[in-house]
Order: C-alpha cells, then structure tokens, then sequence
C-alpha cells in the first residue's frame, strides 16, 4: 500500500505541477495580447481535465480528485469528507489517499 501511495503522491504532484504551469502560460499570453480565450486556452485546460479524470480513473477516486483539486484547494481550504459515519479534515495528499481508500 505505501507504493501505491508513493506513485499517487507523485501523480498528484505532477497534476499540481501541471495546473500551474498551465496558469502561468495562460497568463503570459493574457498580458502579450490584453486578453486569451478561445480554442488554445480551451484545448490547454482541456489537457488538464483529461489528466485530472485519468488519475481519478487510475486510482478509483470518483470525484475525490477533482474536489481536492478545485473545491479544496489542493487542501489549503481544510474542507471535511468522508463517509456518513466518520469525516475528517482533508489538509494534504496523505488525507485525501486515505479518504480515497475509504
């Protein structure tokens, strides 16, 4: 179970490394043009989301993955899950694989 862990921590690295990048680049071409929407930001986030749902897939997650991502903050936000009997606050990677194995 720890390199099941090992590899999600790093998948989810690699997601978190890639959101950022994708913001950065999103950025830099709003700035160079005074404006960026259109197909290529859509195409850019769109990569995103495929990568987002293959990890949930890869891992079983459902939803966990997204939430975590977006809803959660990557956990800065501390929001509770769980089940109907047990919840817990979901702060960092370990929390949220945990709450995935659950």
């Amino acid at each position: 179970m720890k390199s099941d862990f090992k590899a999600f921590k790093k998948d989810m690295q690699i997601l978190k490394n890639r959101i950022t990048e994708t913001d950065k680049t999103t950025d830099k071409l709003f700035d160079m043009f005074g404006g960026f929407e259109g197909e290529l930001n859509d195409l850019l986030w769109e990569l995103v989301a495929n990568l987002i749902t293959f990890t949930q897939e890869k891992y079983d997650a459902k939803d966990w993955i997204d939430w975590y991502i977006y809803e959660n903050d990557f956990g800065k936000n501390k929001y509770e899950a769980g089940t109907k009997k047990t919840t817990k606050k979901i702060t960092n990677i370990k929390d949220l694989w945990e709450l995935i194995k659950s």
